[in-house]
């Protein structure tokens, strides 16, 4: 152990100038290059940029060791976190020798905090010594490493005892135009490649890890605990949760999504690809309660069989958070309606006794197996129910639900964060066998590998929180004109069925689903609705969109035929379960793809005539729902559209959608959504070039193609920005652009015009000569 000769005034006096620096924004900004490969390249973009500010006070800092670095007559490590608080690993023994580094000098831990949805950073330049004395009394049980964390508004290390006063050590500052637009690009690369590389190891060793990851973890503070605790006593208290809107998703709800991603990339993908591939794991707090603004007093989430359709009506592999029992749990569970998995399950059971006994005599510690007869529960050790098993197995034929959990004090789960992947994902792996026995009837033969009480009934939740709510919401996300959108709108309410025409690339499809959003909103006096996608192609019939005669077999073995519902008339079927007052929106995709009229059959004739009843094919009796909307998307482009029957589109209002360069712009000038310094006035010069040869708008080349979005794995009607880099840019050009240009030439002249495509190729790539004569520019300079 190190024994320091620096007096605590100087050390302090260092730490005011490491501050004073580092809230002046620098004249000029270092060139990062972006990792499109790699998660820390916000964090690095930090550092860089905390030390191009250190520099501007006469001296630039020398590296010593990856974020170790000397400054004037001390030395500084550096810790970002891109989250609204400072979060990092500081593992003893990197405490111990960066002690060591100082002994005879000043020396400070700079920690910053930033979130990528603003430009203020938060920063704590903390003596050597209060980080060094604070460290053994946190309150944590794994020994190689500590979370530190420390709020803006509280300015003390989180789970500390007897904490000290972080206040004389923190600034609040913000950074500078160029900064921000750089840190934000990083940030939506990071959170691409997380998506992308969930189950990679970390690379480097351990002496080597960078502290500045600060997604490793779900990211649950004290503050996740105080908002469940207060939460119970708001459930009919829409204000407050109005006013906490941005509490809950920081604290709560965007930390259990990371949770959700975590899992499902590092165990449950593993276990079953299938399940990891399912929807809406996470639940909402806000009710679906015809507007009058519930709320639920838990959270939780779900992994579960997707052919079950919804978690409530299958098994589960859950976690939850239950403010007001002051605990949290996870495990392996049933929701309603699941006699059929129980019956499975307790076949299995009888099938394999000895089998299951012998693996639920060796459980993880903790765990206990909750068994539920009616309203109520009995839990026991799994040794227990091992021996009811083998010994009295007829016993359990009562049981209306089986579930084996782990249970903590709500407090707690701060402590856990760290490790709270892992040991959710080996739980449930150890569970696999009972969720896999519920679906199948048989116990496994083979333990899944492990990779490197029971939720209360509840109804599902389809409360779309996140949907826009306003137009002007609606065009912020989608980029598109407020004017367009409000046609759309009115073209909705007045004919309730309408058609989005355009050429490739104009996100028809996207418009139409996060239309379909907000048109189903819940809203005051309004309850949610429900929207729909459905893909027409060239084999959809008659029988499998509206109704059809199904072949099926007698337990005799004669040969019957039986009337079949299709699609169309399922999803109406289940808009009865919702309140009368609510919308629905269905949208058909590429609607001129199939023999659209045969296809639709009576639903031609319904669309002018809502309400009324018509006689089916079969027999049956149908009406056809007031409250549903249908939104098309066609490509003019398409040769199919010849399918199009006057008819049809009698019954529909039409809007074109052609290329917005417009729409394109808005996009560009998003934070870190361009680096490269692309223009929209260069696709709005190809279009031109190509209505001089006589193309016709609605074949222009679309604005959607260079606004690069990734699709969130669990909610698929959400989209992430993605930065249009250089990478991004080549392979638009080349494998969407280029290509529908010489196919369009070839279609209009018989032959691809060779010239005007290098030309159009030229301009779209301008912009990366551009920014290849800034960089040397600057490197000159």
């Amino acid at each position: 152990m190190s024994n320091r000769t620096i007096n605590t005034e100087t050390e302090h006096k260092f730490c005011e100038s490491v501050l004073n620096a580092i809230t002046i924004a620098p004249q000029s900004l270092p060139n990062i290059a972006v990792d499109e490969d790699k998660t820390r390249n916000a964090a690095r973009c930090m550092t860089e940029f905390l030390c191009a500010r250190l520099a501007q006070g006469g001296e630039a800092p020398h590296v010593l060791e990856r974020t170790t670095v000397s400054w004037r007559n001390g030395f500084i490590n550096l810790r970002n976190a891109v989250r609204d608080h400072l979060w990092t690993n500081l593992r003893p023994k990197f405490v111990e020798h960066f002690r060591e580094i100082a002994t005879d000098h000043p020396a400070a831990y700079l920690m910053t905090s930033w979130q990528s949805d603003g430009d203020v950073f938060y920063v704590w330049a903390i003596p050597e010594n209060v980080v060094y004395e604070a460290l053994p009394k946190h309150g944590v049980e794994q020994t190689d490493k500590r979370s530190i964390e420390i709020f803006p508004d509280v300015h003390r290390f989180e789970r500390c005892q007897d904490s000290p006063d972080l206040s004389p050590f923190y600034r609040q500052s913000r950074w500078g135009k160029a900064e921000l637009d750089k840190l934000v690009e990083a940030a939506k690369i990071d959170a691409a490649a997380r998506r992308r590389n969930r189950n990679q190891e970390p690379s480097g060793t351990e002496e080597e890890e960078d502290p500045t990851d600060s997604e490793t973890a779900p990211g649950y503070t004290s503050a996740t605990v105080d908002f469940l605790k207060e939460l119970p006593s708001h459930v009919s208290n829409a204000d407050w949760h109005e006013a906490n809107k941005d509490r809950y998703c920081t604290v709560l709800r965007d930390p259990t999504r990371r949770l959700v991603e975590m899992l499902r990339t590092q165990y449950i993908e593993r276990l079953s690809p299938e399940v990891a591939g399912g929807k809406r794991h996470v639940s909402i707090l806000k009710k679906n309660d015809y507007g009058k603004g519930g709320y639920h007093d838990h959270y939780w989430f779900a992994f579960y069989d997707p052919h079950a359709g919804s978690k409530t009506k299958s098994v589960q592999l859950y976690f939850r958070l239950l403010g007001s029992e002051q605990v949290w749990r996870y495990g392996f569970s049933m929701g309603n309606y699941c006699d059929e998995y129980l019956q499975r399950l307790q076949g299995a059971l009888q099938q394999s006794a000895e089998a299951v006994a012998s693996y639920l005599r060796k459980a993880p510690d903790g765990t206990l197996v909750a068994l539920h007869r009616g309203d109520r529960e009995e839990r026991m050790q799994p040794k227990a129910f091992a021996e009811t098993i083998v010994t009295s197995a007829p016993s359990l034929e009562d049981l209306t639900g089986v579930g084996v959990i782990r249970e903590f004090p709500l407090q707690s789960l701060p402590e856990h964060d760290d490790t709270l992947v892992q040991e959710i994902g080996e739980f449930f792996t150890w569970a696999w066998p009972l969720f896999e026995a519920s679906v199948t009837g048989v116990w496994p033969q083979s333990k899944p590998a492990v990779p490197h009480a029971i939720p209360e009934s509840e109804e599902s939740e389809d409360v779309d929180e996140d949907a826009p709510g306003t137009l002007d919401e609606l065009s912020e996300l989608t980029s598109l004109p407020l004017s367009f959108l409000e046609e759309l709108e009115q073209a909705l309410l007045a004919k309730q069925q309408a058609v989005l025409v355009g050429p490739p690339g104009t996100s028809k499809t996207y418009i139409a689903r996060q239309f379909a959003r907000y048109l189903v909103a819940q809203r005051p006096g309004r309850p949610q609705g429900n929207h729909h996608i459905l893909y027409m192609h060239a084999n959809w019939t008659y029988e499998d969109f509206f109704e059809g005669i199904k072949p099926s077999t007698t337990k005799t073995g004669m040969l019957t035929f039986q009337p079949r519902k299709g699609f169309f008339l399922e999803w109406t079927e289940q808009l009865k379960d919702y309140d009368s007052a609510s919308r629905h929106v269905l949208v058909l995709d590429e609607i001129n793809r199939c023999d659209t009229a045969a296809v639709l059959g009576e639903l031609l004739q319904l669309l002018e005539y809502r309400g009324t009843t018509v006689r089916l094919l079969s027999g049956r009796r149908f009406v056809f729902p007031r409250n549903v909307f249908i939104i098309g998307t066609m490509n003019i482009a398409d040769r199919s559209i010849g399918r199009m029957d006057l008819a049809l589109r009698r019954r529909f209002l039409w809007l074109n959608l052609y290329s917005h360069p417009n729409a394109l712009q808005r996009w560009l000038d998003r934070l870190g959504n361009n680096p490269v310094g692309f223009k929209s006035s260069s696709l709005a010069e190809c279009n031109e070039l190509l209505a001089k040869r006589g193309i016709p708008a609605e074949q222009h080349i679309g604005h959607a193609l260079f606004m690069i979005q990734e699709t969130s794995a669990d909610d698929s009607f959400l989209a992430q920005d993605l930065p249009l880099t250089e990478k991004h840019l080549r392979r638009v050009v080349q494998f969407s652009v280029i290509p529908y240009i010489r196919e369009l030439f070839t279609t209009q002249c018989g032959m691809a015009d060779e010239e005007i495509v290098g030309q159009m190729r030229n301009i779209l790539l301008k912009c990366l000569s551009s920014a290849a004569d800034r960089q040397d520019n600057s490197s000159t300079s």
